[in-house]
């Protein structure tokens, strides 16, 4: 999981290195209070401030 900071993914730029051909059995995902580091926390309010010019 991840942080999703409103820039997108170019096709021209980005190639994926192989096609997934795996099978998910299953997926568990808990939701909670946030629990970021002060840094991570820092990266989001500037993605964020970005976004809004």
């Amino acid at each position: 999981m991840g942080v999703d900071t409103p820039t997108p993914v170019d096709d021209k730029d980005y190639q994926v290195p192989f096609r997934f051909s795996g099978k998910i059995d299953k997926l568990t995902v808990r939701v909670g209070p946030v629990q970021l580091t002060s840094d991570e926390q820092q990266v989001i309010r500037h993605a964020r401030a970005g976004a809004n010019n």
